[in-house]
């Protein structure tokens, strides 16, 4: 069995101290030239050296724990997302806590809490909460935190958003460009950060195809929590009523997401409506490598993220 490197090995084959080999692997701020610290990480990775981080960890030199805040695993979206973040932690030796928060806000501000106490290296938010309260929740965290697909009004801090408007102007104008006129869009309500650049979106594009805007075709079903449930379909059949409350159906309808597409079209089926000969559907905000944008039938794609 070969004998484990230390950082004993590193320092004698990189011809410095232990001391700077300690100070270069563990990050401080001490001030170590570039060329000591090529030698020394050159050394450490020609020797295969291998840190022990939860010894670390116990010792407090150092946090290899992640947390990442969903607000639905259920959610293919945030599946795909929580997948590869965790990929990337594993690749870093860090530690990935996966919190899913059950869109409930004070289960989400409890596992902020619960990351800090714990001294977490970070934290990936998708928050589902707004208020300015929580903003500066967010600010007072003693660790670095980016907010990851949910934008927060006046928030400041590092973000990783999607480009919602120019999905929701892609996905109406896909439709308008199958020779629809009469689109409606069917989503949760409107008061989060993506759903109201999708509305922009959805109605930037009617606005330039000359195409009048209808509010009342902006159909919202009243929970943020059935719709990712599986075999839950309270949503779609809330919307569907909805419409069915109308003069007519829509020519088009741009759903929020994969799951509520397909569970939607499922009602218009028993119904007697049928997709696409009746009523033509976009899937909405599918990551790419996730599996329920499959289902959509009909021909008319999803429209994807690139994770």
């Amino acid at each position: 069995m070969n004998k484990k490197t230390t950082i004993k090995d590193i320092a004698k084959k990189a011809n410095v101290s232990i001391a700077t080999v300690s100070r270069v692997l563990r990050r401080t701020d001490y001030p170590v030239s570039q060329d000591v610290k090529k030698r020394v990480f050159d050394a450490a990775d020609e020797l295969e050296y291998k840190p022990n981080l939860f010894s670390r960890m116990l010792r407090g030199d150092v946090s290899i724990e992640i947390g990442i805040i969903v607000p639905s695993i259920n959610n293919p979206f945030y599946a795909a997302q929580v997948a590869a973040s965790e990929e990337e932690c594993l690749a870093r030796n860090f530690i990935p806590i996966i919190c899913n928060s059950n869109s409930n806000p004070g289960l989400e501000s409890w596992y902020l809490e619960m990351l800090e106490e714990r001294q977490a290296a970070g934290i990936l938010l998708t928050t589902i909460q707004n208020e300015e309260t929580f903003v500066k929740r967010i600010e007072r965290l003693t660790m670095p935190a980016l907010l990851v697909d949910q934008g927060i009004e006046n928030y400041t801090g590092d973000r990783v958003l999607f480009n919602f408007f120019k999905a929701g102007y892609m996905a109406a104008e896909y439709l308008i460009e199958c020779g629809h006129k009469d689109l409606a869009l069917a989503s949760g309500p409107i008061t989060r950060h993506n759903r109201r650049e999708i509305l922009r979106g959805f109605k930037q594009a009617l606005l330039d195809y000359d195409i009048v805007f209808n509010k009342r075709r902006i159909v919202n079903y009243d929970s943020n929590y059935d719709i990712y449930n599986i075999g839950d379909d309270q949503g779609a059949i809330q919307i569907i009523d909805k419409m069915f409350e109308e003069e007519y159906l829509p020519e088009g309808i741009v759903a929020i997401n994969d799951s509520l597409a397909i569970k939607m079209i499922n009602e218009l089926h028993n119904r007697g409506i049928h997709v696409p000969n009746d009523i033509s559907i976009v899937g909405k905000c599918s990551l790419q490598g996730t599996t329920q944008g499959r289902y959509l039938t009909g021909g008319v794609p999803p429209v994807r993220f690139s994770m």
